[in-house]
């Protein structure tokens, strides 16, 4: 399905400014509050479940591109959820 013009316009301008963001970057952990908080922002304007569909592809793959996965905070294989698929347990 094609996007909405202001929808490519928007996820265009962010896959542009990816890599001068991501070149310019002091702080790693920095990017993922920024980039969620512009990724919203188009997925704000998406109109139907069809459109937010697309958007999160182009997001998902503008992503990919750069190699860039989120940081995973619940490891099985360190054993913080318990290895089954349960929520992490929380120390008490």
């Amino acid at each position: 399905m094609a996007l909405r013009p202001e929808l490519e316009h928007a996820l265009d301008a962010l896959a542009a400014m990816l890599p001068v963001w991501l070149e310019k970057l002091r702080v790693r952990e920095a990017f993922w509050p920024q980039f969620d908080a512009l990724s919203r922002q188009i997925l704000a304007r998406a109109t139907t479940d069809a459109e937010r569909v697309g958007v999160q592809r182009r997001l998902d793959a503008m992503l990919a591109a750069h190699d860039l996965r989120r940081p995973c905070l619940h490891r099985r294989d360190h054993g913080v959820d318990g290895g089954d698929g349960s929520p992490p347990r929380v120390p008490r």
